[in-house]
Protein backbone atom coordinates (compact mmCIF):
# COMPACT_ATOMS: atom_id res chain seq x y z
CA UNK A 1 0.00 0.00 0.00
CA UNK A 2 1.19 3.47 -0.81
CA UNK A 3 1.73 6.20 1.80
CA UNK A 4 -1.22 8.45 2.51
CA UNK A 5 -0.77 12.08 1.51
CA UNK A 6 -2.73 14.73 3.33
CA UNK A 7 -5.97 15.89 1.75
CA UNK A 8 -7.45 19.37 1.76
CA UNK A 9 -10.46 19.16 4.06
CA UNK A 10 -12.29 21.75 1.90
CA UNK A 11 -11.95 19.41 -1.14
CA UNK A 12 -13.64 16.62 0.82
CA UNK A 13 -16.37 18.96 2.10
CA UNK A 14 -17.00 20.30 -1.43
CA UNK A 15 -17.30 16.75 -2.79
CA UNK A 16 -19.69 15.79 0.01
CA UNK A 17 -21.86 18.82 -0.67
CA UNK A 18 -22.02 18.07 -4.40
CA UNK A 19 -22.59 14.36 -3.89
CA UNK A 20 -25.72 12.95 -5.43
CA UNK A 21 -27.29 9.62 -6.18
CA UNK A 22 -25.60 9.52 -9.59
CA UNK A 23 -22.11 10.55 -8.46
CA UNK A 24 -19.33 8.91 -6.47
CA UNK A 25 -16.35 10.63 -4.89
CA UNK A 26 -13.09 9.15 -3.67
CA UNK A 27 -9.82 10.20 -2.08
CA UNK A 28 -6.73 9.04 -3.90
CA UNK A 29 -4.44 8.14 -1.00
CA UNK A 30 -1.39 8.23 -3.27
CA UNK A 31 -1.91 11.83 -4.34
CA UNK A 32 -4.25 13.30 -1.72
CA UNK A 33 -6.60 14.30 -4.54
CA UNK A 34 -10.39 14.10 -4.30
CA UNK A 35 -11.98 12.77 -7.49
CA UNK A 36 -15.64 12.60 -8.44
CA UNK A 37 -17.42 11.15 -11.42
CA UNK A 38 -20.82 10.02 -12.54
CA UNK A 39 -21.83 6.39 -12.37
CA UNK A 40 -22.40 6.45 -16.13
CA UNK A 41 -18.73 7.28 -16.64
CA UNK A 42 -17.64 4.51 -14.28
CA UNK A 43 -19.86 2.05 -16.17
CA UNK A 44 -18.32 3.13 -19.47
CA UNK A 45 -14.81 2.61 -18.10
CA UNK A 46 -15.72 -0.76 -16.56
CA UNK A 47 -16.96 -1.90 -19.95
CA UNK A 48 -13.65 -0.72 -21.44
CA UNK A 49 -15.55 2.09 -23.08
CA UNK A 50 -14.31 3.40 -26.39
CA UNK A 51 -11.24 5.42 -25.50
CA UNK A 52 -11.04 6.59 -29.11
CA UNK A 53 -14.32 8.47 -28.50
CA UNK A 54 -12.81 10.15 -25.44
CA UNK A 55 -11.54 13.05 -27.59
CA UNK A 56 -15.15 13.81 -28.57
CA UNK A 57 -16.29 14.13 -24.95
CA UNK A 58 -16.34 17.51 -23.18
CA UNK A 59 -13.23 18.28 -21.13
CA UNK A 60 -14.95 17.74 -17.76
CA UNK A 61 -16.16 14.30 -18.84
CA UNK A 62 -12.69 13.40 -20.12
CA UNK A 63 -11.34 14.20 -16.65
CA UNK A 64 -14.05 12.03 -15.07
CA UNK A 65 -13.19 9.20 -17.45
CA UNK A 66 -9.49 9.42 -16.60
CA UNK A 67 -10.26 9.51 -12.85
CA UNK A 68 -12.53 6.47 -13.17
CA UNK A 69 -9.88 4.63 -15.18
CA UNK A 70 -7.29 5.42 -12.48
CA UNK A 71 -9.69 4.14 -9.82
CA UNK A 72 -10.27 0.85 -11.61
CA UNK A 73 -6.57 0.39 -12.36
CA UNK A 74 -5.44 1.21 -8.79
CA UNK A 75 -8.40 0.46 -6.50
CA UNK A 76 -6.10 -0.02 -3.51
CA UNK A 77 -5.16 3.69 -3.67
CA UNK A 78 -8.75 4.95 -3.32
CA UNK A 79 -11.22 5.29 -0.46
CA UNK A 80 -14.87 6.13 -1.15
CA UNK A 81 -16.22 9.24 0.53
CA UNK A 82 -19.44 8.99 2.51
CA UNK A 83 -22.55 8.96 0.37
CA UNK A 84 -25.82 10.84 0.81
CA UNK A 85 -27.11 8.18 3.21
CA UNK A 86 -24.07 8.63 5.46
CA UNK A 87 -24.61 12.38 5.45
CA UNK A 88 -28.36 12.12 6.19
CA UNK A 89 -29.41 15.69 5.61
CA UNK A 90 -32.89 15.01 7.02
CA UNK A 91 -31.43 14.21 10.46
CA UNK A 92 -29.24 17.27 10.11
CA UNK A 93 -32.32 19.43 9.50
CA UNK A 94 -34.03 17.84 12.48
CA UNK A 95 -31.07 18.65 14.75
CA UNK A 96 -31.01 22.19 13.40
CA UNK A 97 -34.68 22.65 14.28
CA UNK A 98 -33.83 21.77 17.87
CA UNK A 99 -30.89 24.16 17.91
CA UNK A 100 -32.97 27.24 17.06
CA UNK A 101 -33.38 29.37 20.21
CA UNK A 102 -36.75 30.85 19.32
CA UNK A 103 -39.23 28.15 20.39
CA UNK A 104 -41.91 29.32 17.97
CA UNK A 105 -39.53 29.20 15.01
CA UNK A 106 -38.13 25.86 16.21
CA UNK A 107 -41.63 24.34 16.40
CA UNK A 108 -42.59 25.75 13.00
CA UNK A 109 -39.44 24.28 11.48
CA UNK A 110 -40.20 20.88 12.99
CA UNK A 111 -43.62 21.02 11.31
CA UNK A 112 -42.05 21.75 7.91
CA UNK A 113 -39.95 18.58 7.94
CA UNK A 114 -42.86 16.20 8.53
CA UNK A 115 -44.04 14.24 5.52
CA UNK A 116 -43.49 14.45 1.80
CA UNK A 117 -41.87 17.64 0.50
CA UNK A 118 -39.97 18.25 3.75
CA UNK A 119 -36.79 19.54 2.09
CA UNK A 120 -38.63 22.14 0.00
CA UNK A 121 -40.80 23.32 2.91
CA UNK A 122 -37.76 23.53 5.18
CA UNK A 123 -35.86 25.63 2.65
CA UNK A 124 -38.85 27.95 2.20
CA UNK A 125 -39.22 28.27 5.99
CA UNK A 126 -35.60 29.17 6.72
CA UNK A 127 -35.88 31.95 4.13
CA UNK A 128 -39.23 33.11 5.51
CA UNK A 129 -37.75 33.29 9.04
CA UNK A 130 -34.54 34.89 7.76
CA UNK A 131 -32.33 32.18 9.26
CA UNK A 132 -30.90 30.72 6.07
CA UNK A 133 -27.38 31.89 6.93
CA UNK A 134 -27.72 30.22 10.33
CA UNK A 135 -28.80 26.98 8.60
CA UNK A 136 -25.98 27.09 6.04
CA UNK A 137 -23.39 27.66 8.78
CA UNK A 138 -24.90 24.81 10.82
CA UNK A 139 -24.95 22.48 7.81
CA UNK A 140 -21.38 23.40 6.85
CA UNK A 141 -20.17 22.67 10.38
CA UNK A 142 -21.98 19.31 10.33
CA UNK A 143 -20.47 18.35 6.96
CA UNK A 144 -17.00 19.39 8.16
CA UNK A 145 -17.52 17.18 11.21
CA UNK A 146 -18.53 14.25 9.00
CA UNK A 147 -15.46 14.82 6.80
CA UNK A 148 -13.09 14.96 9.79
CA UNK A 149 -14.59 11.85 11.34
CA UNK A 150 -14.36 10.02 8.01
CA UNK A 151 -10.68 11.00 7.66
CA UNK A 152 -9.92 9.74 11.16
CA UNK A 153 -11.76 6.45 10.56
CA UNK A 154 -9.82 5.91 7.33
CA UNK A 155 -6.41 7.01 8.59
CA UNK A 156 -6.30 9.96 6.21
CA UNK A 157 -4.48 13.10 7.26
CA UNK A 158 -6.18 16.34 6.33
CA UNK A 159 -5.16 19.95 6.24
CA UNK A 160 -7.40 22.97 6.61
CA UNK A 161 -5.70 25.35 4.17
Amino acid sequence: MCPINSVKLRDIVDALEMHGAETSSFVNKATGEVVSFGHDVLSAVEENGPEELLAEWPGWQQQEYKAARELLDHEEDFVALPDEFDIDEYSMMERFCGSVNDEGVSNALYETIRGKGAFRRFKDAIHRFGIQEQWYAYRDAEVIGIAKEWCQENGIEFRED
